[in-house]
């Protein structure tokens, strides 16, 4: 017997317009708002406002723990038309008091995971379903490839669980056969008409084929990857601070200086740090075939 695939789509992160987001849920997916990296009170209400607005059907934001308080706020904002949301980056015990917040409101609560461990920690916690997000994908990363870590997961809980990094037209039935529930999808729709990403940034995802992009951040206790642009310093420039950073930090310290040096440099501007997935290649060819369709 046959189940059902269902798609998520991500906006980019950084980027406050849900209009990806709010096209996705027309068209039968689940639509998120990325938030991770949003940090205009204003903006991000008007953002989560138009969501709820304009969009159909299942759609929701995605919320980073790793700044409580600031997650918090945006949870307290959050329209009840939406009825998904995604937590990355949670301690146990605020993950755990979200959920219980969020079951109350009957709204469905997923966990992204890019190891193994955090899997299991959201399924004992209650999530609803688990999203294995694999070293191929855009920002923070584990070590293992989507499909050794879908396989993993699917194989040893009984949630839901959707692919995430690397998922081309033809990885879905892959993705299928080895029992998840979904895929989501990022960059490989940013060159939609939906999508509002600066012309200088598509022009580079455009010529993309994957090699662009590079992990930084492992010895500071998380991984991220991210586009190196041609002839750009930012990354270099990042990799001298790195040791700087951390240095004379216990070794739960290094972390949080670090993630807080990368969510305050991710953007879209020249300058900042793009988080790009090796799967942003894949752009191009979804593009054509989701404008032809239109």
């Amino acid at each position: 017997m046959s189940r059902e695939f269902q798609f998520i789509v991500v906006t980019p992160p950084a980027q406050s317009d849900p209009a990806t987001a709010i096209a996705a849920s027309r068209a039968g997916a689940i639509g998120i708002l990325d938030c991770q990296f949003i940090s205009d009170e204003q903006i991000t209400r008007e953002a989560l406002r138009r969501l709820a607005a304009f969009g159909r059907n299942k759609r929701g934001v995605k919320i980073d723990g790793f700044d409580e308080d600031w997650a918090a706020r945006v949870i307290s904002w959050t329209p009840a038309e939406l009825s998904v949301v995604v937590f990355t980056g949670c301690t146990p015990g605020f993950l755990e008091q979200q959920i219980r917040l969020f079951h109350k409101r009957d709204v469905t609560v997923l966990l992204e995971c890019t190891t193994h461990d955090q899997a299991r920690t959201g399924e004992r916690l209650g999530v609803d379903g688990l999203i294995a997000k694999g070293n191929e994908a855009a920002g923070s990363i584990g070590e293992e490839t989507t499909f050794v870590l879908l396989q993993r997961t699917a194989g040893s809980t009984s949630l839901p669980v959707w692919a995430h990094g690397g998922v081309g037209l033809h990885g879905v039935a892959a993705c299928y056969a080895a029992g998840a529930a979904g895929a989501v999808l990022d960059g490989q729709l940013w060159l939609t008409r939906e999508c509002s990403l600066p012309a200088a940034v598509k022009d580079c995802i455009r010529r993309m084929d994957g090699s662009e992009t590079v992990c930084i951040g492992k010895e500071a206790g998380e991984t991220f990857r991210v586009y190196a642009k041609p002839g750009a310093p930012e990354i270099d420039q990042l990799r001298k601070e790195l040791a700087g950073l951390t240095t004379g930090a216990t070794h739960a310290e290094k972390p949080r200086i670090w993630g807080r040096t990368m969510r305050a440099r991710t953007g879209w501007d020249s300058g900042n740090i793009w988080l790009l997935g090796q799967d942003a290649a894949f752009a191009s060819s979804f593009a054509q075939v989701t404008n032809r369709e239109k």
